[in-house]
């Protein structure tokens, strides 16, 4: 599933009119290669059918929810819609390994920040244990209102959420990456990489969550060897 800015960008490219949404405008082409490319290989690549709009990414700000089909001009997709979620719950439910970039809209702003805060809930409940309250803030909803990334990690294993967690980030002190591990992930990554490590990587994850040792994936008699790239 693709949320959030960069979903503006493959939906200009599948045609749709965004209004004033923020998009990369020289990746559109990529964009349109990227979903031929999913849809010669059965890749199942899900984007929002609905999304919160409003003309400026404020609190306070009037917004209501379209579908992305009726996306005015002057508007700007701040949000992904209910019914986008409602899609992507069976996804995230029977997934492995989850690698979440970013939040699936403009998550500072209340107003615009309910899909990420039901996607973190929804991730603590995957294993089917009960989220834990916050005695001195209530509600789930109200824990996740303010909370860093870190302290999401936390309250998520302190939930029982024993799914794989890297961290994508653009901080780079040693001290950033002992806390964020310290705090529950188990791989940290600093932005700009390139795509093999970080395929790698996210291979690495799902290995150990398996509980396989080896980097080479056996079927009957056939043995896949990705760092030799043999089989």
């Amino acid at each position: 599933f693709i949320g959030g800015a960069m979903a503006n960008t493959l939906l200009q490219a599948m045609g749709y009119k965004i209004g004033d949404s923020i998009t990369e405008q020289e990746y559109v082409s990529t964009a349109k290669d990227l979903i031929s490319q999913a849809h010669k290989k059965g890749v199942d690549l899900i984007l929002p059918t609905d999304v919160v709009v409003a003309k400026k990414p404020k609190n306070g700000v009037k917004h209501h929810t379209v579908g992305v089909s009726k996306i005015q001009n002057g508007d700007m997709a701040l949000d992904i819609g209910k019914e986008t979620m409602k899609k992507i719950i069976p996804k995230i439910k029977s997934a492995k390994t989850i690698f979440w970039n970013g939040t699936l809209g403009i998550a500072e702003i209340p107003e615009f920040s309910w899909a990420s805060r039901d996607l973190a809930h929804l991730m603590a409940l995957r294993k089917n244990k009960p989220v834990k309250k916050s005695k001195e803030r209530g509600s789930y909803k109200k824990l996740l209102d303010n909370m860093s990334g870190l302290e999401l990690i936390r309250h998520l294993r302190s939930a029982g959420m024993t799914t794989p967690i890297l961290i994508f980030t653009a901080r780079s002190s040693w001290q950033e990456k002992v806390e964020g591990l310290n705090a529950g992930a188990d791989d940290y990554l600093v932005k700009p990489v390139h795509v093999e490590e970080l395929v790698a990587r996210l291979h690495a994850l799902a290995r150990r969550a398996a509980g396989h040792a080896d980097a080479r994936l056996t079927a009957g008699d056939v043995t896949l060897d990705p760092g030799l790239k043999q089989v």
